[in-house]
Parts: C-alpha cells; sequence; structure tokens
C-alpha cells in the first residue's frame, strides 16, 4: 500500500493484514498503531448520481484506531484515534468512527 501512494507510518506499528482491495490507494492514510483486518474493502471513491460523476474522499484510520476484518470503507470516513469498525461492518460515506 505504501509503494502505492498510502500514507503509512510503518515503522510506527502501523499493522496491515492481507486487503480484500484497496481503491485509490492514494486516498488512505494510516497512523501510529492504527490497524487494518484481514480482507478489509477501502474504497478511495464512488460514483453518484444519475450521471454516475466519481467522487473520492480520504480515508483516514487515526492512531490506534481498527477496521475490522472484512469491514467496508467507503470515502471520506475518518476512524478516530482508538475508534474501532468491528468486523463485517459497513462505514458509510464521510461517517466517523469514533472511540468510546
Amino acid at each position: 500500500m505504501k509503494l502505492m501512494g498510502s500514507d503509512i507510518n510503518l515503522d510506527q506499528g502501523v499493522y496491515v493484514d492481507s486487503m480484500g482491495a484497496v481503491l485509490n490507494p492514494d486516498m488512505v492514510e494510516i497512523e501510529n498503531g492504527g490497524c487494518v483486518g484481514r480482507d478489509a474493502l477501502l474504497f478511495g471513491h464512488i460514483y453518484e448520481g444519475e450521471e454516475g460523476k466519481v467522487k473520492f474522499g480520504k480515508i483516514r484510520v487515526g492512531e490506534g484506531g481498527f477496521v475490522g476484518s472484512r469491514a467496508v470503507v467507503m470515502p471520506g470516513v475518518r476512524v478516530e484515534s482508538w475508534g474501532n469498525l468491528s468486523a463485517l461492518s459497513l462505514a458509510m460515506k464521510e461517517e466517523i468512527i469514533r472511540s468510546r
């Protein structure tokens, strides 16, 4: 992912299991200690509206944030520091996943 343009701090404990798909890796940012589980789908763009215009949105996983296995993350989603998107969950466009 880093070689494809993602902003990832590999030397700061970021963990990414095998990815199901990363569409637009340049739109993904994972901070220190962030974790993305097995087969999670990170979508950096969607087609929206009747004309099917492409909309982009940066996906951010904050410090210690977690995206579970097989979760789906749409454009513009922000997993805040220590936030948790559970396995098999869907984070809709521009949703904010907060810590408790």
